[in-house]
């Protein structure tokens, strides 16, 4: 990777994704972003011992999304078998479901511990290996499933390789055969022992697309797991959720600088849909004002930037997390030396002096917009994945450099904060790049809050 590759991968950075972009221009923008930092990505604040994924949106800040999933009645299949009546979400916490989660290697952990429904909507096993379905919530807009994996032996270097669909249009691939194109799915996993593993994969591309049925056939087709070769195939009816709160907040706030209103709030267990509309002032027509949700909680969502105003009237982030009162549509000003180009020797190089875990993180430098962190490194046979989180709410990416100052060959920036490498030695000397970033100028005065019902 050159340098100039890095500069463009360092410098931009791809957060919410507003519904007006021409199917066209989408698919040319994910096709130039594809080795840009993930829409969605893992962290956990330093202030509170909670982890929630953060997602991505288009050129902006960290984003985040919480792993919140209801669950159906227990129910229970023979291998291969399918639940043939569509599956609808129950009403349940899913929108409040609080996650405490440990660490952000580990975001089902207080999830799976608090679950003792057993549910399962379909399972089928091959090579020893049993692959049930437990929770499937589509909102019209996105998909999250959520399934576990148990073998009859040890599983080596855990992925799914696989391909999910609707109604026999394809909706993405899961897994590792995502780093040979643009990925349309996150895929997160839980390792609960070496035979069990739970995970949830999850849609971010689906409202942009022609196709949103009611309701519809779920096709998840695996073919890898791990090292082993199989296929595991499961056909599930299932239709949009009804746990879905609208709000219509009718609000509006003016300033010199322009006039922010909100239409309509969305709320589901996979996504919070803004409608809203942005009409500017006296504002610089060069200049960049960013639009970003939050709560009283200070958890940032996700953000997006541009100067073409009349493209943002439908934003989606992640779920609302557990505990927020309040949603907060803050406009900002977004610091375009973020846009610049960076020479070498402007990168902030971290040389890497021992393996980091989730308790004693590699520290790698932003610059003014803060601090992200190196939580582990996985050495499997086919590949090296670098584990990160951030505490800064302007995203950030990091490249690595070997001993003799070459950089290493990337596959994939991973979903939830993972980025696979070639395989790397573990006794490799490396070191981190980061470039500076600064940090976003709010606008008070352009301000909205959203009463939640509680």
């Amino acid at each position: 990777m050159s340098f100039n590759e890095l500069d463009t991968l360092l410098k931009d950075q791809r957060m919410a994704t507003p519904s007006s972009v021409p199917p066209s221009v989408a698919k040319a923008i994910d096709e130039a972003l594809f080795y840009l930092p993930d829409r969605h990505s893992l962290i956990q604040s330093t202030r509170r011992k909670r982890a929630t994924m953060y997602w991505a949106a288009s050129f902006a800040v960290l984003g985040c999304v919480i792993i919140a999933s209801a669950l159906y009645e227990s129910r229970t299949t023979a291998p291969g078998s399918t639940i043939q009546e569509p599956i609808e979400l129950t009403q349940a916490t899913s929108i409040r479901a609080l996650l405490d989660l440990e660490s952000t290697g580990s975001p089902f952990r207080n999830f799976l511990k608090n679950d003792k429904s057993n549910a399962a909507i379909a399972s089928v096993v091959d090579q020893g290996v049993t692959l049930t379905v437990r929770d499937v919530i589509y909102d019209g807009y996105e998909l999250s499933v959520r399934y576990s994996v148990s073998s009859e032996k040890d599983i080596e270097g855990y992925t799914l390789d696989g391909d999910l669909s609707m109604d026999g249009r394809s909706i993405g691939k899961i897994g590792y055969i995502q780093s040979e194109e643009s990925g349309q799915l996150e895929h997160y996993y839980e390792k609960l022992d070496s035979e069990h593993y739970e995970g949830l994969v999850r849609t971010w591309k689906l409202s942009h697309s022609q196709y949103r049925p009611e309701s519809f056939h779920l096709k998840l087709e695996v073919s890898k797991v791990g090292s082993l070769t199989g296929k595991w195939s499961l056909d599930i009816p299932a239709k949009k959720t009804s746990d879905i709160i609208v709000i219509n907040p009718d609000l509006s706030k003016s300033s010199e600088l322009g006039t922010l209103s909100l239409r309509k709030v969305e709320l589901s267990p996979v996504s919070t849909q803004l409608n809203y509309a942005f009409k500017p002032g006296k504002v610089d027509r060069k200049a960049s004002i960013g639009i970003e949700l939050t709560d009283d909680l200070g958890y940032p969502y996700g953000s997006v930037i541009n100067r073409d105003y009349k493209a943002f009237t439908r934003l989606e982030f992640g779920p609302v997390v557990a505990g927020a009162k309040t949603l907060i549509v803050r406009s900002f000003y977004y610091d375009d030396r973020n846009w610049q180009k960076a020479e070498p020797s402007d990168y902030i190089r971290t040389p890497m002096l021992k393996q980091p875990t989730q308790e004693e993180p590699l520290v790698l430098s932003l610059g003014e917009a803060g601090e992200m962190y190196i939580t582990g490194i996985e050495y499997l046979s086919d590949r090296t994945i670098v584990h990160s989180r951030f505490d800064s709410t302007v995203n950030g990416a990091f490249q690595i450099e070997d001993e003799n100052g070459n950089s290493l060959p990337l596959l994939l920036w991973g979903l939830g904060g993972d980025v696979e490498f070639k395989p790397i030695p573990r006794d490799a000397q490396l070191t981190f790049l980061t470039r500076p970033t600064f940090p976003h100028i709010y606008i008070p005065e352009l301000e909205l809050r959203v009463d939640l019902p509680q």
